[in-house]
């Protein structure tokens, strides 16, 4: 009689020469009566479809064999017949057609190989391939081009449900300038928080190690921080009970102009700052020097570094510099999510600067890179100080930082250091330098006495004046022996230079927050 609840059975897949010679294989079972067109299926870690059960001889004795068509031959059928690629189809609509197609065809007889290719089809569709020891799919890539595009995403075989003990990423991207908004329904079948998971990250980290995880069934909407979303489910146990699927949309958005943000609101004696504390922070390297790392500067634009004219002026080959931003610790390329390298097109020193490092007037340069900066929660500019063009910052405290000497001639650090020093007004500044102090110079000064100050190395790194964001207020340019207590350091003022670099960054510059009224 036929068995109401589903079947299984185990049986040795022979060679066509004992499959003629009928005497290989002793079991008494084998497929039977309402089994044709079944599957055989290979269970090593997943599944995989070898054939399709098509007749025998007297089902359940000993010694018998059956006969099955073979599925890589068939499959070529499957497909001229449906012009369709079936191994890579899983919607559920279709699966309905063939239901009822089939069924009309079981009316007919003579259609006999016709309906068995079609149930071959039927059963390559529904019986699921999969491996225990990787992912059903790598890495997958959206672009959206621009703010009109909405781009669906859905987990394999939706709405049916993804393979357990699988898993699946996808990074949507944005247009430069950008933001992507995304929208998910994340469904479990039954709705327990067990082996299945969703995961979202904001910065379009394939590695989600800032991720969002949902365990149960959701359904959100996410603005991506910059340009770059990325999503993922993950099925921990292949043997789980638990069903899931899910459906996203995703868009670009116009992003907001901004400057100076931080993600946590070597420099002599100085400390470690934090893990990308300073988003605009620039290491230069040449790439073929004894000393690798030459300066610090500052990101002002998508295309724009700010540094000293001093650090650049006889470095002539640019395809030995190369910008390192992102970065907190420059010995591990790994160890900040937001690390980027870029190569320079150009340099641009100050017609003004003297060369004399007494009297360097406008020790200040722009480098340019060769394409675009990529804005992250670690990369980005800091603000000009568009409205306190006319402030001197008396005794305001500022940061500096960089990744120089820990001591006079001493060795460099690897981890980026910053240390907190004092506007100094000029008029007493003077007395430290014969009264060469100009106008567009700002001094700085180690009023704790803790023989804090910037170093070998740090020159073209910038002086940060934090508000509720960052601004720049001067860039390193020299100063007496490093480590000295209550030392004064002599910075290029950027106020005074305001104009010039306007003139060349004025379309890719963002204003942002340095067009309030600061506090």
């Amino acid at each position: 009689m036929i068995s109401h609840s589903n079947q299984k059975l185990i049986l040795k897949v022979i060679d066509m020469a004992q499959c003629q010679r009928a005497c290989e294989h002793f079991s008494k079972f084998d497929s039977c009566q309402s089994y044709s067109a079944g599957a055989l299926v290979l269970s090593q870690c997943g599944q995989a479809l070898l054939g399709a059960i098509s007749f025998g001889t007297a089902c359940g004795a000993e010694k018998l064999f059956g006969r099955h068509n073979k599925i890589n031959f068939s499959v070529n059928i499957a497909n001229k017949i449906l012009n369709f690629k079936v191994r890579e189809t899983s919607s559920t609509y279709f699966l309905h057609f063939l239901h009822s197609f089939i069924t009309k065809l079981l009316e007919t007889p003579s259609m006999f190989e016709i309906r068995n290719t079609f149930f071959l089809i039927l059963n390559v569709i529904c019986v699921h391939v999969t491996n225990c020891q990787i992912s059903l799919c790598g890495p997958m890539e959206y672009q959206l081009r621009d703010e009109n595009q909405v781009i669906n995403i859905t987990s394999p075989y939706y709405p049916g449900f993804y393979a357990t003990g699988t898993n699946c990423r996808y990074r949507i991207t944005a247009p430069p300038d950008h933001t992507v908004i995304l929208s998910c329904r994340y469904e479990l079948f039954p709705n327990i928080c067990d082996s299945e998971s969703f995961f979202i990250s904001l910065d379009g980290d394939f590695q989600f190690r800032d991720a969002e995880r949902y365990c149960s069934s959701s359904q959100m909407t996410r603005m991506s921080h910059f340009r770059s979303m990325s999503i993922a489910y993950y099925s921990s146990f292949a043997g789980t009970m638990v069903r899931g699927r899910f459906l996203c949309h995703a868009f670009a958005q116009q992003q907001q102009c901004d400057c100076g943000w931080s993600p946590d609101l070597r420099v002599t004696n100085g400390q470690e700052s934090l893990k990308n504390e300073f988003p605009s922070i620039v290491a230069l390297r040449d790439l073929y020097a004894s000393q690798r790392l030459f300066c610090g500067g500052s990101i002002i634009s998508h295309r724009h570094i700010v540094t000293a004219a001093h650090c650049v002026e006889n470095r002539r080959n640019l395809s030995n510099i190369v910008a390192y931003v992102g970065y907190h610790d420059l010995m591990n390329d790994n160890e900040s999510l937001y690390a980027n390298q870029y190569r320079i097109q150009s340099i641009i020193i100050h017609p003004s600067y003297a060369t004399a490092a007494t009297e360097s007037n406008s020790d200040i340069a722009l480098l340019v890179t060769s394409t675009a900066i990529e804005w992250s929660r670690g990369v980005g500019p800091i603000c000009l100080p568009w409205l306190q063009r006319n402030e001197l910052f008396p005794y305001v405290t500022v940061d500096v930082i960089g990744w120089g000497t820990t001591s006079f001639a001493g060795s460099k650090s690897n981890v980026l250091q910053k240390v907190q020093l004092m506007i100094l007004e000029n008029h007493i500044c003077q007395q430290q330098y014969n009264n060469s102090i100009m106008a567009s110079q700002i001094c700085t000064f180690d009023y704790r006495g803790l023989g804090q100050d910037s170093c070998q190395y740090d020159s073209g790194g910038p002086l940060i004046y934090r508000q509720s964001y960052h601004i720049l207020l001067g860039v390193v340019s020299y100063g007496q022996s490093c480590g000295r207590r209550y030392a004064v350091g002599v910075n290029t003022r950027i106020t005074t230079h305001l104009s010039w670099l306007w003139a060349y960054t004025q379309d890719d510059i963002s204003l942002g927050k340095a067009s309030k009224t600061t506090a």
